[in-house]
């Protein structure tokens, strides 16, 4: 294989694409369709399904604290 070399004959790196870009893609596309099977199943609209986790952020919030300041 002929590998690249710069004038003074010294091997070049060649840079690699990073994948993560399709896997960070694929989770973002994965949680959507969770968050729409979710919403189907419990036939909430987008405003309820906003009240559910927002009164379930709280309710974690309400445990955390009782275990940290009790």
């Amino acid at each position: 294989m002929n590998y690249p070399v710069d004038k003074k004959g010294r091997y070049v790196r060649i840079p690699i694409p990073l994948k993560r870009r399709t896997i960070s893609i694929n989770l973002i596309e994965k949680h959507k369709s969770f968050i729409a099977w979710y919403q189907r199943k419990l036939g909430l609209s987008n405003y309820g399904l906003l009240w559910l986790i927002f009164c379930k952020g709280m309710l974690v919030a309400f445990v955390v604290e009782r275990l940290i300041l009790h």
